[in-house]
């Protein structure tokens, strides 16, 4: 008689085969007459008894399938606290790299430079998201006074924009903490604002997204102050090839007097509109022509 394939049957079905194998054996049932009457055969008896013998009775149910939680991931946690540790503490050009703020691309880089380890970019996403290091969701404004300056104002900034050859970026600071937020959308005709999903109690991560999704970003130990935003800006010039056209929402530290003497010399380079301030948002599609954090 063909011995029955145990992958054939349900698990509750295989754990009872196992039990009664058990029970025939203590019984003094041999393995060969146990692989008759059950219809298994004499190997498999025997490497349920071996199990049993093992582990006992939890040795008769199925292992567990799937990964280990940390199993198989590229970065090994050694790996994965020295990049967090890098981002952190640095920014790429620091580590010789031509960016002056972080973006994904930089990430990949840096992972490639100091293990040899070709990432995969939704990898990395994977990565940046557990980590708390990027900006996660894109909101759309719902308060009346942020819908009539997108009706009003805006217009004529992206009119400049688009005459001057610039680029509209979006700013956000935020502070760390242990909470996450989930979430995703945008709109690339509305403002857009990060929430950002973290994990350090004390730093701020300070960061500019594109209408197509491209996030640069930079984080700061402390609250951002006035000489940590004239540094943002400083790279944010840096990394892009056309005049940014920065629109920023309830930042005190660009009032500064320092910060507003800064962007009247580089006025040919960036100039900051401010948006209203909001308590509400809702959230939308991710924005057209683009992906959320996508670098391209």
């Amino acid at each position: 008689m063909k011995a029955i394939d145990m992958r054939s049957l349900s698990q509750a079905a295989r754990l009872e085969r196992r039990v009664e194998v058990i029970r025939l054996r203590k019984a003094g049932g041999t393995y060969g007459g146990i692989a008759v009457q059950l219809g298994l055969s004499r190997t498999g008896v025997f490497d349920i008894c071996k199990r049993h013998e093992a582990r006992g009775a939890p040795g008769l149910r199925d292992r567990a399938s799937g990964r280990r939680l940390g199993q198989s991931r590229v970065l090994d946690p050694v790996q994965e606290a020295l990049i967090r540790r890098v981002i952190t503490q640095q920014t790429p050009d620091q580590l010789g790299m031509p960016d002056p703020l972080w973006t994904r691309d930089a990430v990949l880089r840096l992972v490639a430079l100091r293990f040899g380890i070709r990432m995969a970019i939704r990898t990395l996403g994977t990565y940046l998201d557990r980590w708390g290091f990027v900006p996660r969701k894109v909101l759309r404004p719902v308060a009346a006074a942020a819908a009539l300056w997108m009706t009003r104002d805006y217009p004529a900034i992206a009119a400049r924009a688009r005459i001057e050859d610039g680029e509209i970026l979006w700013a956000h600071e935020e502070r760390l903490r242990t909470n996450r937020a989930g979430g995703a959308g945008g709109s690339a005709c509305e403002p857009l604002a990060l929430i950002v999903h973290n994990q350090s109690a004390q730093a701020s991560l300070t960061s500019a997204v594109s209408n197509r999704g491209r996030v640069r970003w930079k984080i700061y130990p402390e609250a951002l102050t006035a000489d940590e935003l004239i540094d943002f800006l400083r790279r944010l010039v840096k990394a892009t090839a056309r005049k940014v056209f920065l629109v920023v929402q309830g930042c005190a530290v660009e009032r500064s007097e320092s910060v507003q003497s800064w962007l009247e010399d580089h006025v040919d380079d960036i100039e900051v509109f401010r948006r209203p301030a909001q308590p509400t948002f809702e959230a939308s599609a991710p924005p057209a022509g683009g992906r959320l954090l996508d670098d391209g």
